[in-house]
């Protein structure tokens, strides 16, 4: 989930297509930015300051049989 206590912040990541439900990869990180690959496109730099908006639950694992 994003928190949404900042407008400005939540139009930033919605143009990035972080929304509720996104696939989300992480493909690299620095100090100042993470590159974040959203539903499988073309990762995009995202500042720390927009990244501590966003909440990520991993996936739930099925079992194998």
């Amino acid at each position: 989930y994003v928190t949404d206590d900042d407008p400005a912040v939540l139009r930033a990541l919605a143009a990035t297509g972080l929304r509720p439900g996104a696939t989300v990869v992480i493909a690299r990180r620095d100090a100042a930015r993470l590159w974040t690959a959203v539903n499988g496109h073309e990762p995009l730099a995202l500042d720390t300051a927009a990244a501590h908006h966003v909440y990520v639950n991993q996936p739930e694992q099925t079992p194998s049989h």
